[in-house]
């Protein structure tokens, strides 16, 4: 799990992605409370571990999907417990246009 935390740290220093809209409700010296605004997000939930989850959602935005469309990068990334991460597709998706995945593991 520390290794990818690393990882997607990382990547969201290395370059500029989308981040996914939200309003600060409350901050105190370094800390935030956010609201998220409601989005698309391709999630993947299995016993094999948060690694694995999170490559088969890599490899779903580098093209394994029913288009073979790559899908930038975003954040933040959701991690909700050791089985479970979520990726939020850039704001331009919808339900109707985004690319299936080929994974039947993840779930849009």
């Amino acid at each position: 799990m520390k290794y990818l935390i690393l990882f997607i740290s990382l990547l969201i220093m290395s370059n500029d992605y989308e981040t996914q809209k939200y309003k600060v409700i409350f901050q105190e010296d370094n800390f935030e409370i956010r609201y998220y605004e409601p989005a698309i997000k391709a999630k993947v939930s299995s016993e094999n571990g948060s690694n694995k989850n999170f490559m088969k959602l890599f490899r779903y935005i580098s093209g394994n999907n029913s288009k073979n469309e790559k899908i930038s990068m975003t954040t933040p990334v959701y991690v909700s417990n050791e089985n479970s991460i979520e990726f939020v597709m850039p704001a331009k998706f919808n339900i109707e246009n985004i690319s299936k995945p080929n994974d039947e593991n993840i779930k849009i």
